[in-house]
């Protein structure tokens, strides 16, 4: 079992799983464009719709939920448009306090010069 603790809720959350929870991020090409997608936000009780604003506005780029993903079907799933997997991962380590070893796909950002 996990335990969750939220910085909003007073109580944390058990997960009674053999895994903890993860966030999956993942590149993908759809019609010869690159896109980031980003899988099961809501496990960290993420509002999907909310974080999806944060990212149009944190990324300057196109936004969007999709239901249809062949890899997590019946999964909301957030797709970026291009390539933004250190961005995203820096900012749901800042921004939501999520440790690197629950977010699948992490990539550090680039060091600066």
């Amino acid at each position: 079992a996990y335990r969750i603790t939220y910085p909003d809720l007073s109580t944390p959350v058990i997960w009674n799983k053999k895994e903890p929870p993860y966030i999956h991020l993942y590149t993908v090409t759809k019609s010869g464009k690159k896109l980031t997608r980003i899988a099961e936000v809501e496990n960290y009780h993420i509002n999907p719709d909310s974080f999806s604003k944060q990212l149009k506005i944190y990324l300057a780029c196109s936004v969007g939920r999709i239901t249809n993903d062949q890899q997590y079907p019946g999964k909301i799933v957030i797709q970026a448009q291009g390539v933004h997997l250190a961005t995203i991962s820096k900012l749901l380590t800042e921004s939501y306090a999520i440790p690197k070893r629950f977010i699948k796909g992490y990539t550090e950002p680039d060091k600066k010069k």
